[in-house]
């Protein structure tokens, strides 16, 4: 496992870290806010720290979104499994995000607990931290 950490610079390490964190937390907030609609906010908002981390793990978030951004525009340029999974993400969160007023507090901290998880094993295999959040 020691190879995967060698294609991330500690620069992207620290911040898919620190997202990871941030996510972490706004989660936490999302479940011990009593009002629903501001805890599916939190919880959405972890999906999105989440993601950010995830990009964070192999390249520039803002290059990684656009090209996730298109490749869902045009399925065709789904090549990899790594963009798969950055598309499938996306279409995720988009879907949570869109439903959010009819989402509830339990669902929506439960899909974002899954999505952080699957984040936090990426993370963890990327940088070789064994103590990173859900993993």
């Amino acid at each position: 496992m020691a190879a995967l950490s060698l294609l991330i610079d500690e620069y992207r390490r620290n911040w898919a870290i620190r997202y990871l964190r941030e996510a972490e937390s706004d989660l936490s907030t999302a479940e011990r806010t009593p009002i629903d609609a501001i805890s599916v906010n939190f919880a959405i908002m972890a999906m999105r720290k989440a993601q950010t981390s995830a990009y964070y793990s192999i390249g520039d978030p803002s290059y990684l979104a656009q090209m996730v951004n298109e490749a869902i525009e045009d399925r065709s340029s789904l090549h990899g499994a790594s963009m798969k999974l950055f598309t499938d993400m996306e279409l995720f969160i988009r879907f949570c995000a869109e439903r959010g007023g009819v989402l509830d507090k339990e669902n929506a901290i439960v899909k974002a607990k899954a999505l952080l998880s699957v984040v936090s094993r990426l993370i963890s295999l990327m940088t070789n931290e064994r103590s990173i959040g859900m993993a």
